[in-house]
């Protein structure tokens, strides 16, 4: 029996030994799977690595993206196209994202002995020098481009002032100024008049009695959906939870940069002609021809701010940019008056003005105003200010990433910040974080994944407590956040929201044209309500075809079809220099060249009827620029566009910082020197 009873013994350890190495195996294996995690992760470039712990958010979205959002194969025409799904953190994007880019902290120092400032009155500190007299006066927005200083006070007593940007400043006995600040606020002086309602329909009858709920716009100037899913990762999370946030996958561009999607979601319009790939539809006019908007004053009259305004809104806009805002870029004319109750114009006029004086750049210096985010502070003002009326405000925001996507990494948590804090001023308001189009400086945009993300946007709307069991309404949003989409559809939207969703209570949310209600033709198709069930071609978008999400099966051309890449080759270059020739631009800019040790890259399709569109990137000499191009069958190039893929500031920008064909230049004061 002891003998039994140690073999009995013996067995047990044996069969424990056994367990604990299968245990031990086990943990091996998942170790070496985490270090396989942590490889694909890993940047030798930068030397450092994403937590994976930390991280986890990134990676399940990561895993959402990649499963749950395929390539979206969409049949225009019998003209196959594909919207292309991309591994937002795949190995090579590592080229460009660096997550770990952070700022130096900036710790607040700014000291103000002199003026106070509560609830829109000024008046001096009570422990000021007898010694010491200061004064302030008012900037007003005039126009886009101009704003009017009012006259020079002494400040004596309190004062209520009637604008939201004023000069402040002090001198001693001895006349020597020894403060100056340039200061924002929200004025309670500004007159909410009732203003004409002129945009509506005769036919169409608004319901008075409904609810205007506010509406909140904030553009990050080249933010697209994937460099949000990267870098805005603690905002997102704050949105989507807190707000009912629903993100739009596949808003596409109406033009190349800022000002053609400013025209196409704020006033209805779309500047570029747009041709059908293979042309076989009519070319569709922009909606400016013969005019160049840029050189004319903007017609007004379908500005969806002007319509919330006359509805009854408070309005307000602040942008960062020193020299332009949205409609002004680059050195246009604009809007030719104010339109908003408050502006942040004056503020950036003034940077403009003072942009090398030592008092303004230690005053920003002293408030850590980096990369235009002061903007928020503008607006929590505006969130703060007690009012009857609704609110409608508009903040487009350039300095963060438009040179460097990387600054969002740290921006996220001054935006999250920034929302989290206002949560309630949100919480039952449509409220919409936006991109204009995604980042396109750099070699970026030369990759698959760049020239997408160039194309798409991101863009989320956030729903009013009030509507959160409005089961048809969201049903409606999240079925329509997997369409394509484009920037006529948010102008649709913000007047559905102004107009007939409001006049149902946003219950009847069947589709509607938005025609009936406006004095216009509605390009676009709401959001809140269901998009058709066969996708939309980016012709019937409004989309130019080079800035179509929806891919068509472009194959390389061998380089064997000589004749093919020399017409392309010739067409190519001619164009491109016409481009200077029409900017005026010959006697400061030299004449450009194929760089024949680069390779001239052509893509082809063919449609069923035979009819062939190609697709051409070159890199040209002086400079190493790079382009992208299409040309028809015929070798015409289309839509009279050729795109920059690399930045051309150091090469264009030395001999001219204002034409809109400065991206075609390489300045001839540069091969003198």
């Amino acid at each position: 029996m002891n003998l039994l009873g140690k073999l009995s013994n013996n067995n047990k350890s044996f069969y424990f030994i056994q367990k604990v190495k299968v245990i031990v195996s086990i943990i091996i294996v998942l170790i070496i799977i985490q270090y396989i995690f942590f490889l694909f992760f890993y940047n030798e470039k930068n030397y450092y690595f994403i937590n994976i712990f930390d991280n986890i958010k990134i990676i399940n979205e990561t895993k959402k993206i990649i499963l749950n959002n395929g390539n979206n194969v969409l049949q225009y025409n019998d003209d196959e196209c594909t919207i292309k799904s991309y591994n937002p953190w795949s190995k090579n994007i590592f080229q460009w994202i660096n997550i770990k880019k952070k700022l130096k902290r900036c710790n607040r120092i700014y000291k103000n002995n002199y003026y106070n400032l509560e609830n829109g009155v000024l008046s001096l500190k009570k422990n000021i020098s007898k010694n010491i007299t200061c004064f302030y006066y008012c900037h007003y927005p005039f126009n886009d481009r101009k704003m009017k200083d009012g006259n020079i006070f002494e400040v004596k007593k309190p004062i209520i002032l009637d604008c939201d940007i004023f000069t402040f400043y002090c001198k001693n006995n001895k006349n020597q100024k020894i403060f100056l600040d340039f200061i924002f606020h929200i004025n309670r002086g500004v007159q909410y008049k009732n203003i004409p309602i002129t945009f509506l329909n005769s036919q169409y009858k608004i319901k008075e009695e409904t609810t205007k709920y506010d509406v909140h716009i904030y553009v990050i100037d080249s933010l697209s959906y994937y460099n949000a899913l990267r870098s805005l990762q603690n905002t997102r999370q704050l949105l989507l939870n807190k707000l009912n946030g629903i993100e739009m996958k596949f808003l596409n561009i109406n033009g190349e940069n800022s000002r053609p999607n400013a025209y196409s979601f704020l006033l209805n319009k779309n500047s570029y002609n747009v041709t059908d790939a293979f042309g076989n539809k009519p070319q569709i006019i922009n909606d400016f021809h013969p005019l160049n908007p840029c050189n004319h004053p903007l017609n007004i009259s379908t500005y969806i701010v002007n319509y919330y305004k006359q509805m009854g809104y408070i309005t307000l806009n602040a942008e960062d940019y020193h020299f332009f805002g949205m409609f002004n870029y680059f050195s246009c004319v604009g809007i030719d008056k104010n339109l908003y109750h408050h502006s942040f114009r004056p503020y950036q006029l003034l940077r403009s003005r003072y942009i090398k004086d030592n008092f303004y750049n230690n005053r920003k210096k002293e408030k850590c105003f980096i990369n235009g985010l002061e903007i928020l502070e503008f607006l929590e003002e505006f969130l703060k200010k007690n009012t009857s009326q609704p609110k409608f405000s508009l903040i487009w925001n350039s300095f963060l990433i438009h040179d460097n996507m990387n600054n969002l990494f740290d921006g996220d948590d001054k935006i999250y910040s920034f929302y989290l804090k206002n949560l309630e001023k949100f919480n039952n308001s449509f409220t919409i974080l936006m991109g204009d189009h995604g980042y396109r400086l750099n070699n970026f945009q030369k990759s698959d994944i760049g020239f997408h993300e160039h194309k798409n946007p991101y863009f989320m709307i956030t729903i009013p407590y009030n509507l959160r069991n409005n089961a048809k309404l969201i049903n409606n949003l999240k079925i329509n956040s997997e369409k394509h989409i484009s920037f006529l559809d948010v102008y649709a939207t913000l007047l559905d929201i102004l107009t007939e969703g409001r006049n149902n209570n946003f219950i009847n949310l069947k589709p509607y044209d938005l025609s009936n209600v406006v004095n216009d033709k509605i390009k676009g198709k709401s959001l809140i309500r269901p998009l058709p069930d066969k996708p939309r071609s980016c012709y019937e978008m409004y989309i130019p075809i080079q800035y179509c999400l929806c891919q068509l099966n472009f194959k390389y051309l061998p380089q064997s079809n000589k004749k093919e890449y020399d017409m392309l080759k010739e067409a190519f270059i001619y164009q491109l220099n016409k481009k200077i020739i029409i900017g005026n631009l010959t006697n400061i800019c030299e004449k450009m060249f194929l760089d024949n040790n680069e390779t001239f890259f052509v893509r082809k399709v063919t449609n069923k009827n035979g009819k062939a569109l190609y697709q051409v990137e070159a890199v040209t000499l002086p400079g190493k620029a790079m382009y992208r191009a299409m040309f028809n069958e015929k070798i015409q190039l289309i839509g009279n566009d050729i795109i920059r893929l690399n930045q051309y500031k150091h090469q264009a920008e030395v001999c001219e910082k204002k034409s809109e064909y400065r991206k075609f230049c390489y300045c001839k004061k540069l091969l003198n020197n």
